[in-house]
């Protein structure tokens, strides 16, 4: 049995839906790209211990950190060496520092 959703009158199947996440994903990175600063004392959706990879990536000369979405599937992300060791260093304090307070850093230096 193949499982579908009903959309604007339309049935689409499970890959179909996929496919037009994707599609309205990357309109809306066109439409609006990421700019701006984490939004600091309102609510994101958050999976716990989602599945990642990594791997060092020569197309961006640092890493690639890709994690599982359950909604759009794996989800990239090219990290240069130097946002690489700002992160590696921040997790680094947030782990001698778990029993006291947070350390909440934004990496965004760009």
């Amino acid at each position: 049995m193949t499982k579908t959703i009903q959309h604007n009158g339309q049935t689409l199947t499970v890959e179909e839906a996929r496919r037009l996440i994707e599609e309205l994903e990357m309109l809306l990175v066109e439409a609006d790209p990421m700019t701006g600063d984490y939004p600091f004392g309102k609510p994101v959706r958050a999976l716990l211990d989602p599945r990642w990879y990594s791997a060092p990536t020569p197309m961006a000369d640092g890493v690639l950190l890709a994690f599982r979405s359950p909604s759009v599937g794996w989800q990239g992300f090219m990290l240069p060496w130097p946002s690489v060791e700002q992160m590696a260093e921040l997790f680094i304090r947030q782990i001698e520092n778990r029993e006291e307070e947070p350390v909440p850093v934004t990496g965004m230096t760009h």
